[in-house]
C-alpha cells in the first residue's frame, strides 16, 4: 500500500504538471486549443477532457462508487477556462484525499 507521503507527493506533482500545462496552453493563439487535430481525442481540449474524465473515474473507484461513464471521450468542458477550473478543483480533491482527509464526492 502507498504511504500518505507518497500519495501527497504524487497528487502535488499531478497538480503542478496540470498547472504548468494549462499556463503554456493559455499562451497559445486563439482557437488553437479547440482546433481539430488528427488524434484520438480530436483536439487538445478533447485530450484534456479525457484526462479529466479518467481522474473522475479514479475518484469514483477510490470512493467505491460507480462513475457513470461509458466512454473516456466525453467532452464535459468544451471551454478551456471551465476545464481548468474543474480540473483544479478535482486536483484539490486528490490532494485532500491523499492527505488522509478522505473527502466525499
Amino acid at each position: 500500500m502507498m504511504t500518505t507521503d507518497t500519495a501527497v507527493m504524487l497528487a502535488r506533482y499531478s497538480d503542478w504538471a496540470d498547472q504548468t500545462l494549462f499556463s503554456a496552453m493559455a499562451a497559445l493563439p486563439a482557437g488553437a486549443i479547440a482546433q481539430p487535430r488528427q488524434t484520438l481525442f480530436q483536439s487538445m481540449i478533447g485530450t484534456l477532457n479525457h484526462n479529466h474524465v479518467v481522474d473522475l473515474i479514479w475518484r469514483a473507484h477510490l470512493l467505491g462508487q460507480t462513475h457513470g461513464f461509458s466512454t473516456r471521450r466525453d467532452v464535459l468542458y468544451p471551454q478551456f477556462t471551465e476545464l481548468v477550473a474543474a480540473q483544479t478543483a478535482l486536483n484539490q480533491w486528490y490532494l485532500d484525499w491523499a492527505g488522509n482527509k478522505r473527502p466525499t464526492a
